[in-house]
């Protein structure tokens, strides 16, 4: 099955800092862009940002926000020649140190050819992958770097764009696995939860686990969807 041929991969997220005032001990500059962005999406009527205080959407928005946020783990899984699955989970408190190891795995999937797959990897886990591989200065590795590729020629297979299809609403990976009857890892914890495992729990083992479980799901839709 082609799905063999897939690199799977999935990362967590989370804030920079503990909450917003410890971002404006560590970092003043950081903190006073993020509030300028809070105060300004605050006078949108209809906002989801209009209700809360910029220290509670600190917590709940920076890890969706690579400018705000840090990637404390990664999980990914291939196929071996022997037909049998490999996962694995690369972890760094210093995300410049992961970074340059998130970087070596994904020249290795370059050179392997294999096209990259995982849920909502077009939209958040890629951005955000090449966004810190910018940050850090580290060389893009050909299977992320997409710039003067043709579309066709771009190796990527997100299993959201694919179960969306022509929809009109975006779905969860909670919801995909409902309905194929597929084990949720979101029973361990959910995207949103990370936050709170990280900085107040010092629980990276959970969350290991969890991204792990992600790709593990992801593989098996891929199988059920016979991609």
């Amino acid at each position: 099955m082609a799905y063999q041929n897939f690199f799977f991969f999935d990362i967590e997220t989370t804030s920079k800092s503990k909450s917003l005032f410890d971002l404006k001990m560590d970092d003043t500059v950081g903190a006073d862009i993020f509030i300028k962005k809070c105060t300004k999406l605050k006078q949108y009527s209809g906002s989801e940002w209009a209700d809360k205080p910029c220290e509670e959407l600190y917590i709940e928005k920076a890890p969706l926000l690579p400018e705000f946020g840090k990637i404390i783990c990664m999980s990914f899984g291939m196929f071996g020649e022997d037909g049998k699955l490999h996962i694995m989970t690369i972890v760094e408190d210093d995300e410049e140190k992961l970074m340059n190891r998130i970087a070596k795995v994904f020249s290795r999937a370059s050179g392997s050819k294999k096209s990259l797959c995982g849920f909502n990897i077009k939209s958040f886990d890629i951005p955000w992958i090449v966004r810190k591989l910018y940050k850090y200065n580290i060389d893009i590795p050909l299977s992320l770097n997409f710039v003067g590729v043709k579309p066709w020629e771009i190796l990527i297979t997100d299993i959201h764009d694919i179960w969306k299809g022509l929809g009109r609403y975006n779905i969860s990976l909670a919801e995909v696995c409902y309905e194929l009857g597929i084990e949720s890892p979101k029973k361990i914890m959910s995207g949103e939860e990370v936050h709170e495992y990280y900085w107040n729990k010092n629980d990276i083992k959970s969350i290991m686990t969890y991204c792990e479980g992600d790709v593990n799901s992801i593989i098996k839709i891929a199988e059920k969807l016979k991609l």
